[in-house]
């Protein structure tokens, strides 16, 4: 038996979504219209990062300050400064995807947009005081 699977993968980037996502269902029901293919899922990521990135960060520092304090209070000491701070994952970008199930056909496509969860892991040591 003689046999042969292709696949192909190709991105495409929409700006402006709308919160109803009717530009990437528009887009979706006319490549179903392309004899053979489907479009096996959605993926949201953000172009630009930088601010979600930074915003995440603090929010980690700040959570390990918290907690350092917590236990700085339960010694009877105070949190002096950060000493080390290591990065755990460099700005991780957790993307929305759309439902797993394959989109194909004519029947006007709903993709809902979401936000895009962008996340930071900090180790941070803490030198005390007395």
């Amino acid at each position: 038996m003689i046999a042969q699977k292709a696949s192909q993968t190709f991105s495409v980037k929409i700006r402006s979504l709308t919160a109803d996502g009717a530009a990437i269902g528009k887009l979706i029901d006319a490549a179903s219209k392309i004899d053979g293919l489907i479009v096996n899922g959605v993926t949201f990521d953000q172009s630009d990062r930088t601010l979600g990135v930074k915003q995440a960060r603090k929010a980690a520092f700040d959570a390990a300050k918290k907690k350092a304090d917590e236990y700085a209070s339960l010694t009877g000491l105070r949190v002096r400064s950060a000493i080390r701070i290591e990065a755990l994952n460099e700005g991780n970008v957790t993307p929305f995807y759309a439902s797993g199930v394959s989109f194909y056909g004519d029947f006007k496509t709903l993709v809902p947009v979401r936000d895009v969860t962008v996340s930071e892991n900090v180790n941070v040591w803490f030198s005390f005081l007395p």
